[in-house]
């Protein structure tokens, strides 16, 4: 297929935002050229993808590499990529038809509105509900950032991931946030956000005077943090494009282990992927499953801290050089350890989302 180079990259916008309503999750350059049948290089869907992003047409979200349509690259589909035709009267006419029937429950409906809505315009059907009490908690997590900020790591029912940062007024050590986080998870888990919300702070009037005033600003906090209201992620976004260090692991001599946890919200998989693939000295990888920021008690590590199993790891790299150099180990819950035969192949490699 033969393009000119304005209807080139118009296409790659139409079949990149196509891609993304199909499958939610960003596009990268390798993804792009496949689904598009152009016969060209991948440095031209590259530079492509460089064009549309200066014209603000697509973006990266976090730190991935793979990109996602911006509004203005919605309305461009919309208004000009997107060609139309309206339905024939006996069509409508079975559609009217169709709704009208009474014998739907709630979910039902919304699925039948969806999937006449997608049948209709052949685009992704989108039906949404108010947020409420459907919205329950799975877990939580909390990770410092610095003196006085901490990354929330909220787990949802229905398997969203949200990261919001909050300002605490206080230093928290990293055993005061799993303190806590443990706490919420034991006594609040599948509940509604709403509801947890208003019982911690009942629950803190009520202990007030027996919680020290570590505790009291931890959970405060953490009250914050179950707000139901969409939450624009920008300023972890802007965070998270500086913690990177692409570009200097070529410059690494000693023997490396990189942990990363499977859902890590500041490292994705696909961007620890290609950290890896760049380091050049004794390395090996781990990742864990299930996990966002695997530092301290990690269930998949017997709940040891993971600085215990990296001083293992480099005594056995610089002392007897054991290690399973190039290996990438899927450290498994229910697993022996990663010292174990868990050798793992992601599937995925650098640019491709994993979740």
């Amino acid at each position: 297929m033969d393009l000119e180079p304005n209807n080139r990259a118009q296409y790659l916008l139409k079949v990149l935002i196509q891609k993304y309503i199909s499958d939610g999750s960003p596009i990268g350059s390798r993804t792009l050229l496949e689904d598009s049948g152009l016969d060209i290089s991948p440095a031209t869907v590259r530079h492509v993808m460089s064009d549309l992003e200066d014209h603000g047409l697509i973006r990266a979200p976090h730190t991935s590499s793979g990109r996602i349509p911006t509004a203005r690259g919605y309305r461009m589909f919309v208004d000009t990529l997107v060609r139309y035709q309206k339905p024939d009267t006996d069509y409508i006419d079975e559609i009217q038809s169709d709704l009208r029937t009474d014998n739907y429950d709630t979910g039902q409906l919304i699925d039948k509105v969806s999937n006449t809505l997608s049948r209709i315009t052949s685009l992704a059907g989108i039906v949404k509900v108010p947020k409420g009490d459907n919205v329950l908690l799975k877990r939580i997590e909390f990770l410092p950032l610095s003196e006085n900020r901490i990354l929330t790591i909220l787990v949802l029912n229905n398997d969203e991931v949200q990261n919001r940062i909050l300002d605490t007024k206080e230093k928290h050590s990293s055993s005061e946030l799993q303190k806590v986080s443990n706490f919420i998870n034991e006594n609040y888990a599948n509940q509604s956000l709403d509801s947890i919300r208003m019982k911690l702070v009942s629950d803190m009037d009520e202990t007030r005077l027996s919680m020290n005033k570590e505790m009291q600003d931890i959970i405060s906090t953490a009250s914050k943090a179950m707000e139901v209201a969409d939450e624009n992620e920008d300023e972890f976004d802007k965070m998270a494009v500086k913690m990177t260090v692409k570009g200097y692991a070529n410059k690494v001599k000693c023997p490396t282990l990189l942990v990363t946890g499977e859902f890590d919200p500041l490292c994705p998989l696909e961007d620890a992927i290609e950290v890896y693939d760049d380091l050049t000295a004794r390395k090996e990888m781990w990742v864990v499953e299930d996990q966002f920021h695997p530092l301290w008690g990690i269930p998949n590590l017997g709940k040891l801290d993971c600085h215990h199993y990296i001083i293992d790891w480099l005594s056995r790299a610089l002392l007897k050089d054991q290690t399973n150099d190039g290996r990438i180990a899927y450290v498994g819950t229910k697993g022996q350890g990663p010292f174990s035969d868990c050798e793992w192949k992601p599937p995925v490699g650098p640019g491709e989302a994993y979740f």
